[in-house]
């Protein structure tokens, strides 16, 4: 999708539909999004695409950005017969930051009260979809995918192709842990340098998450054995004010724990 229309879709211009979005749980024949269980989280760095605007990012100085925008629709339509799969299952966003001595420590999660959903201009596989709760995008890290129990999974969201824009609020009480802060705090500053973490309810939320082959987390083992958990493809973009997407962060695919702030 070119960033016209991803501008289009932040700004509230594609035409209004109903809540889209999509189900972790196909594994067992149960039905939803995820379909194949060999695909890894996408957990690189973040590949591609120029900012749209922006201004000076440099580490230290420069412009800063308040809101986080995730953009679910795809390059192309899925194949619903084949996959079941309406787009990305969102469970939280996460923001790091470089201390004194060079350690990764977390900043926050998204903040409960800041999100905005705005969906896309198609339905995807919208039969599928059974997490049309936005709010769930905010706070920590505690989307479970739930086969064998038989319970109703829980703490995500189906983006499909619409967007979904938040802020970052920092844990109530001090954590590196993303499935212990709960973003309830003063919202955090997003600067050069820093590092966002989506969680995508792919393959590293099983038990069995292969940490030869992906960067596995805080999300490894919320996902119950018969969960395909299909990596599914996003966009991210950071902005200074509600609605604006000034610098874009790349596409990614599954859950990426070290998207980089940067112009790319």
């Amino acid at each position: 999708m070119n960033l016209i229309r991803n501008l289009a879709l932040v700004l509230g211009l594609c035409s209004a539909l109903a809540f889209g979005g999509c189900d972790a749980t196909v594994g067992g024949g149960l039905g939803g999004d995820a379909t194949d269980d060999t695909t890894g989280g996408g957990t690189d760095a973040a590949t591609g695409g120029d900012t749209a605007t922006g201004g000076d990012t440099a580490t230290g100085g420069g412009k800063k950005y308040k809101y986080v925008t995730i953009d679910g629709s795809p390059a192309s339509e899925p194949d619903c017969k084949a996959t079941n799969s309406p787009g990305p299952d969102i469970d939280a966003v996460g923001l790091f930051r470089k201390d004194a001595v060079g350690a990764w420590r977390l900043l926050g999660v998204g903040k409960p009260g800041t999100v905005v959903y705005k969906p896309g201009a198609k339905k995807l596989c919208e039969a599928e979809n059974k997490k049309t709760d936005s709010t769930q995008v905010a706070g920590p890290v505690n989307g479970h995918v739930y086969i064998t129990t038989k319970k109703s999974d829980t703490e995500y969201f189906g983006l499909s192709d619409g967007t979904v824009e938040l802020q970052i609020g920092a844990c109530s009480s001090a954590t590196d842990d993303m499935t212990k802060c709960d973003g309830a705090g003063a919202v955090q500053e997003i600067k050069a340098g820093d590092q966002l973490a989506v969680y995508e309810v792919d393959t590293t939320y099983l038990a069995s998450c292969d940490k030869t082959k992906q960067s596995c987390g805080p999300q490894t083992g919320l996902a119950e054995v018969g969960c395909k958990c299909l990596a599914e493809d996003y966009q991210v973009w950071v902005g200074s004010a509600s609605g604006k997407v000034e610098v874009y962060l790349g596409k990614h695919t599954g859950t990426n724990q070290y998207i980089d702030v940067k112009i790319q």
